[in-house]
């Protein structure tokens, strides 16, 4: 039997979001990210210097997921569950049904 290793070498960050298979009801959300500001000026928008919030956008729903989530609902979660699952663009975390907290309506009308 061939080492895992050898035969999987990526780590989760180079694993692209459609090729995950998601189990049971979970979820793959993206991180919303802002700008840290600093007084009454913003820090230039790179990552490293965006701060963390408890929003995230649904990208994926496992196929026991039975609930009025749909993918590109915002969602607010619980701030410290779930599994995040850095990459190099985006910081995307797994949840389960009950760490999310609410559903934001967001309205594109112009």
């Amino acid at each position: 039997m061939p080492h895992l290793n050898r035969e999987f070498n990526k780590t989760l960050s180079e694993i692209p979001v459609d090729r995950l298979r998601l189990l049971e009801d979970r979820i793959i959300c993206r991180i919303v990210k802002r700008p840290r500001r600093m007084g009454r000026f913003f820090v230039a928008g790179t990552w490293e210097y965006a701060v963390k919030t408890s929003i995230g956008r649904v990208l994926r729903l496992g196929e026991g997921y039975h609930g009025p989530l749909k993918t590109g609902d915002y969602v607010i979660y619980e701030t410290w569950m779930g599994r995040e699952a850095p990459s190099p663009d985006e910081t995307l975390i797994i949840l389960r049904p009950d760490h999310i907290m609410a559903l934001i309506d967001v309205d594109e009308s112009p």
